[in-house]
């Protein structure tokens, strides 16, 4: 099948799937998350793939949410978008632990927000010297920064629904 945002290729037992949107730094869209998970359903049913390795085109791995997408959605009130690939990047990482082959990540750059959860999701990480990782939402009331760890995309509902709307502020 031939996708729009990432590369599929299975080759000697290795299922190899590639972020290919550079020019974006990888930025996660739906489109982008609907087509990891269609590749991680592939890799779970393909009895030749025996490992998953997950890479990117361009010097960042992937910033996270594809800010452009993320801002349109913020002004024109499309919350369902956001909540949409919230849910989405939740699924990839629920997909990648119950994958019962190995995952492997060869990261560059930045591994941000989605990219750094599906970091925490993987078997194996295996980063270059510059790769920085970055997770963290805020309260737009009082711009308290918090962390997020692999737990949230565990509980997603619990986690983005209620928590990064309501602050304890």
């Amino acid at each position: 099948m031939i996708y729009n945002t990432i590369q599929y290729v299975v080759d000697n037992g290795i299922g190899t799937l590639t972020f290919n949107r550079p020019t974006v730094a990888n930025g996660f869209n739906i489109e982008m998350c609907k087509e990891i998970l269609e590749v991680l359903d592939k890799a779970h049913n393909d009895e030749s793939v025996r490992a998953l390795l997950i890479n990117a085109e361009g010097k960042v791995f992937s910033a996270g949410g594809d800010l452009t997408e993320m801002e349109r959605a913020v002004n024109d009130g499309d919350t369902e978008s956001l909540f949409e690939i919230v849910e989405l990047v939740a699924q990839i990482s629920m997909a990648m632990k119950r994958l019962p082959k190995p995952v492997i990540m060869s990261l560059q750059g930045a591994a941000a927000g989605a990219a750094f959860n599906m970091a925490l999701a993987a078997d194996f990480v295996v980063a270059a010297n510059n790769v920085r990782f970055r997770e963290r939402r805020s309260c737009s009331r009082c711009r308290w920064f918090v962390l997020v760890d692999s737990l949230h995309w565990y509980e997603p509902c619990y986690a983005y629904r209620y928590d990064w709307r309501s602050c304890f502020c």
